[in-house]
């Protein structure tokens, strides 16, 4: 079961029921708040980050329990909160930096709002998160069971290669 094919299929799929789910979530948001859907899309980096959490947790420990799959579940959400506050912080500090830069060169003062950019930053990944873990949790967590119940079934029968290195 744990071969190359279960490998790259469990990655191939997984990024798409990532993608499946991140549609699902922005759905959700829209049908129930509506603008408010639009914080989804900051969580496309869940589209990367599931398959790596679903290799490192599930491949690599060769576990494919319900709970490995919760867990996975819940690792998620936390390394694809992480992803975008990196982002948002790399983007809040350029910003500020730029500001800096240019309010140097042109001989006016820096504006002293920017240095509160890192913390809105932060803020809005934490309101975010807030905001999208109700229906993550509805819409991901059926989403990783189903995966982990086809990729069973998918590849019950097949015997474990001994030839191929262990990625």
């Amino acid at each position: 079961m744990w071969s190359r094919r279960f490998l790259i299929t469990g990655l191939a799929s997984g990024a798409m029921l990532a993608a499946l789910a991140l549609a699902a979530i922005w759905f959700v948001l829209d049908v129930a708040a509506g603008m408010i859907a639009n914080v989804a899309r900051f969580a496309t980096a869940g589209i990367a980050v599931y398959p790596l959490c679903w290799w490192g947790l599930v491949f690599r420990k060769r576990n494919y329990s319900k709970s490995q799959t919760g867990l996975l579940v819940i690792l998620t959400f936390g390394a694809t909160c992480v992803v975008v506050s990196f982002v948002a912080l790399t983007v809040a500090i350029s910003s500020m930096i730029n500001e800096w830069t240019v309010a140097t060169t042109a001989g006016r003062k820096f504006n002293p709002l920017m240095s509160g950019m890192p913390f809105l930053a932060i803020a809005v990944t934490i309101i975010g998160a807030i905001i999208l873990v109700i229906p993550y949790a509805l819409v991901a967590t059926p989403i990783a069971f189903a995966h982990r119940s086809v990729m069973l079934r998918l590849f019950a029968g097949t015997p474990p290669q001994t030839t191929e290195t262990s990625l």
